[in-house]
């Protein structure tokens, strides 16, 4: 597809800033060439820093569903950023692995390349005190789960939302991305996935083994297995003697 084609200048004409785009990019699936008749049109228009337009939504044309996000240059910038810091690289990875469908020719943004170097960059080593508040927490929380009765309606509840905590707390200390639900499947044992979207591997087998197992079996002993596993490479603690 392109900017010229009927559907994307339909889709224009339905924008009241049309004449306001700087540069417009094709993300997600369609860009990736992995789209689906179920996947939606994912673009990311940048506006001119005279345009106070921004805002995210859902239209459909043709029988097209866009789903798109407008912004400023400086506002998609500190967002990438933001997310940088907050151990993300969602929107840099929309832009990165994108297709520009249109720039307009006074246009000196150069966003797509600021989006490759976020890519490129490992985030940030925690400090002590936040590894020390991560094992803190995911321990306590472990505690906790482990206590239920695993015949209380709720367990299952507490269970699985333990297995996204430590999956979260893991990547976190790993230094990966915390992905998408939706996503994991693919994540964890596809190579050629993690390829396109430009993800760093957990380089833990025995981890995504255990947590899968975890998964498809709610068992208190599988959870204790997991977590047994993630102790060896956090480190363990004790919540009856612990310093932040």
């Amino acid at each position: 597809m392109s900017f010229e084609t009927t559907l994307f200048q339909n889709f224009i004409n339905q924008l009241s800033y049309g004449s306001e785009i700087d540069t417009m990019i094709l993300c997600g699936s369609y860009a990736l060439g992995t789209a689906t008749e179920s996947s939606d049109i994912d673009l990311r228009i940048i506006v001119f820093d005279t345009c106070a337009i921004s805002e995210r939504r859902i239209m459909t044309i043709d029988g097209y569903q866009f789903s798109y996000a407008t912004y400023g240059e400086s506002q998609y910038k500190s967002m990438m950023e933001q997310q940088f810091t907050n151990r993300s690289k969602f929107e840099a990875r929309m832009l990165a692995t994108g297709t520009v469908l249109y720039q307009h020719e006074k246009s000196t943004l150069s966003l797509k390349a600021f989006a490759e170097n976020i890519m490129l960059k490992p985030f940030d080593a925690l400090l002590q005190r936040e590894l020390n508040r991560l094992r803190y927490k995911v321990r306590n929380h472990y505690e906790k789960v482990m206590k239920l009765s695993t015949s209380s309606s709720f367990f299952a509840y507490n269970y699985f939302c333990f297995l996204k905590n430590l999956l979260l707390t893991y990547s976190n200390i790993l230094g990966t991305e915390y992905i998408l639900e939706d996503k994991l499947e693919a994540y964890f044992y596809s190579e050629d996935f993690r390829e396109l979207h430009q993800m760093q591997n957990i380089e833990d087998e025995q981890f995504k083994l255990l947590f899968e197992a975890a998964i498809q079996n709610v068992k208190k002993d599988n959870l204790q297995k997991l977590y047994a596993h993630v102790e060896t490479k956090i480190g363990a603690i004790s919540l009856d003697n612990f310093t932040f």
